[in-house]
Formats: structure tokens, C-alpha cells, sequence
């Protein structure tokens, strides 16, 4: 059953799709309800008796008044709005399925303990002199100094290579490597480097390293 609160949030809007059955259904469940469930339907609605019996005349139902008498009554308040015409027994599913149809979102995230989402301020990078924010990068290992050393100096697609590869497998199959495999690895590179390009300027820097 929602709060006397959350039953104030609810619209007076018609939400019947048979008023020949709203009518007649009303009238039998409310007439023959108890003095108490009569009150607590009133309370819950904030409406007082003779505005409840208009749905007599009329047909018309708002969600708020659906609902109390549901709730109090056990019946499915699609049975009152005539769009079903078993008489099930009021379910929380029911209530949350009818919530949902007639566009309480709100309502609906707070049952379900949903906190609203709130958006993000957007931040004025030009007015606040704040520096966008940087990619990851992993940092370089103390053993690469050197390397990092020579690579900030210079500009190249080889350095930006060098400090993005420096990955936690990268880490790791260096730390793997015999050095028969690295000695043919390296000689692999000066092989290439003959062609010029990246090869030759990877393999400079690996032999200004290896003479520093």
C-alpha cells in the first residue's frame, strides 16, 4: 500500500476505460465495504464521502482513488478500470504495473529504491583554465629512464608507441625474454633498420641506451 504521501502524488485524471463498468463495480465493492474501509479509502484519498459517490454517476476514476480502493479493498485496480474482468487480489506487481502505465516514473523509482539520477554539471574549460583529462598511461618503469629520457626528446610515432605498449603483458613477456631471443630480436631490428623509417630510428635509440 503506498503513503498517504506517495497517494497525494497521484493525479485526479480519469484513468476509467469503461465507465459502465467503473460504475457498476465501484458502486457494489464501496456500498458494501465496511464503515472503516470507507474511512480509510477517504483518508488515503483526501476526499470526502459525497466526492467519492460521484464515480456513481460519472464513471470517472483517478488514480488516486483506484488505488486506495484497491489497496483496502484487495482487488486489482485493473478490475475497476474495467480493462480486466477477473476480480484478482490487489498485488504489488499489479499496482507497479498500473503506476508504470500511466507514467509515474518518479513514483516508481522510489518503490523500487531508486535514487533519481541527477546530471553533471558541465565544466567550462576556457573560463576555468582547467586542462581536459588526460588518457591513462601507464607510468614507465625506473628501468626504462633512459629510454623515456631519449623518447621526450624527440616527437615521433616510435616514442608514443614505447609508452603506450608499456602494458602489464608487455611487463611481463620482457621480463620472460632469454637473451638468445633478445639478441635475435635485436638483430632483427638493425636488419631493418637498413630500409630507414621507424625500424631505424627504434634502433638508434636502442643504441644510444645501450651506450649510455
Amino acid at each position: 500500500m503506498l503513503s498517504p504521501e506517495q497517494m497525494k502524488s497521484l493525479k485526479q485524471k480519469n484513468v476509467s476505460v469503461d465507465a459502465e463498468k467503473t460504475k457498476l463495480r465501484f458502486k457494489e465493492d464501496f456500498t458494501s465495504a465496511s464503515r472503516a474501509d470507507k474511512n480509510t479509502i477517504a483518508e488515503l484519498t483526501g476526499q470526502n464521502k459525497n466526492s467519492i459517490y460521484r464515480v456513481y454517476n460519472t464513471g470517472s476514476l483517478g488514480a488516486r482513488l483506484v488505488l486506495a480502493i484497491s489497496s483496502v479493498l484487495n482487488v486489482t485496480p485493473f478490475y475497476y478500470t474495467g480493462e480486466h474482468d477477473e476480480k484478482e487480489p490487489f498485488q504489488d506487481t499489479l499496482m507497479l504495473s498500473f503506476l508504470k502505465k500511466h507514467g509515474y516514473k518518479k513514483l516508481l523509482d522510489e518503490l523500487k529504491g531508486k535514487k533519481p539520477r541527477t546530471p553533471r554539471p558541465k565544466k567550462n574549460l576556457e573560463t576555468s583554465g582547467s586542462e581536459p583529462p588526460a588518457a591513462d598511461v601507464i607510468e614507465p618503469d625506473k628501468n626504462n629512464d633512459a629510454i623515456v629520457s631519449e623518447c621526450e626528446k624527440k616527437d615521433s610515432v616510435i616514442c608514443v608507441q614505447m609508452k603506450l605498449s608499456d602494458t602489464e603483458d608487455m611487463i611481463n613477456s620482457i621480463e620472460g625474454l632469454a637473451e638468445e631471443d633478445a639478441v635475435l630480436l635485436l638483430k632483427s631490428l638493425f636488419y631493418r633498420s637498413k630500409a630507414g623509417g621507424q625500424a631505424k630510428e627504434l634502433a638508434d635509440l636502442v643504441k644510444r641506451c645501450l651506450l649510455t
